[in-house]
């Protein structure tokens, strides 16, 4: 079925690295909000959507967008956001919304996610959750808290996290800006649900991709989760990003998951703007909201 964490997760089986809070990583801090995506490909208002093929079906979209920066603790940060819909013709099977949503601090490290789902099958139960993920650089804590539909806290789970280590979204993000025709492959740390693991990026080959919002050249990249050197993932997992225009869009997505294979393609893209002053800031207190 389409749901976010069939994408976010693409199958993967993680495990603990370790929670011992001995470091902490290198971040540019005092940016301010206008150098916030500096020297990245992306800035505040770009948006792309995927076109989502579901065992071979028509299935949906996904959209994502980069947010303006937002102030927590003083600290500008960097924004993204996702969305997962399934379209009229699936829904008559199964009606999907997730939303995701994370305020990164630069060098891309977790600060705040919230997830919001609700599924609705054609049979069986609806499933709705939403979920708050905090995280604690000083502790080298997540809190992670399951909310009613009022917003208010019904449960949390405090797990240990490698300070080094992003979002689902901000790893995706991430991607977008390392060099693959100088490396071959890459690492990059990632918490999800109470867990710290390993996503390894390894290119495989330069293609041209043709895609509804164009051609590209792009390069393809297999995606596996490590723990050491042992392999963690079940299926198979691809991304392709153009990678010789500036921007590195997302241009195709594909996994092998539990039952039957999910394709995207880019079907839209809208480059950002850079800002020309600064955003309002919250308060201190910041929390993302439900969308």
């Amino acid at each position: 079925m389409l749901s976010l964490p069939l994408f976010v997760n693409l199958a993967f089986t993680a495990l603990p690295l370790g929670a011992a809070c001995k470091t902490q990583p290198e971040m540019p801090l005092n940016r301010k909000a206008e150098q916030i995506y500096d020297q990245m490909p992306f800035t505040t208002g770009e948006h792309m959507r995927l076109n989502v093929r579901y065992m071979g079906l028509s299935a949906g979209f996904l959209d994502f967008h980069v947010l303006a920066p937002v102030a927590y603790n003083n600290i500008w940060h960097m924004g993204f956001h996702v969305l997962v819909e399934t379209g009229d013709w699936y829904e008559k099977i199964f009606k999907a919304k997730d939303e995701g949503t994370a305020y990164t601090l630069p060098g891309f490290v977790a600060s705040q996610f919230r997830l919001t789902q609700s599924h609705i099958p054609l049979l069986g139960r609806t499933y709705v959750e939403d979920k708050m993920l905090l995280f604690d650089l000083k502790e080298c804590d997540t809190l992670e808290e399951y909310r009613d539909p009022n917003g208010k806290a019904i449960k949390s789970v405090h797990a240990d996290w490698e300070p080094d280590a992003t979002d689902i979204l901000g790893a995706l993000y991430k991607l977008r800006t390392l060099d693959y025709v100088k490396n071959q492959e890459t690492r990059i740390k990632v918490y999800t649900s109470e867990k710290n693991w390993w996503l390894t990026a390894s290119r495989e080959d330069f293609v041209m991709l043709t895609v509804p919002a164009g051609k590209f050249k792009a390069v393809r990249l297999k995606l596996q989760t490590f723990i050491g050197k042992e392999l963690q993932q079940k299926g198979k997992a691809w991304i392709w990003i153009a990678f010789e225009d500036p921007k590195h869009p997302l241009l195709k997505i594909e996994a092998d998951i539990k039952i039957g294979s999910f394709i995207a393609v880019l079907s839209e893209f809208k480059v950002g703007e850079a800002l020309t002053r600064p955003p309002e800031s919250p308060s201190p207190n910041f929390v993302i909201q439900k969308q």
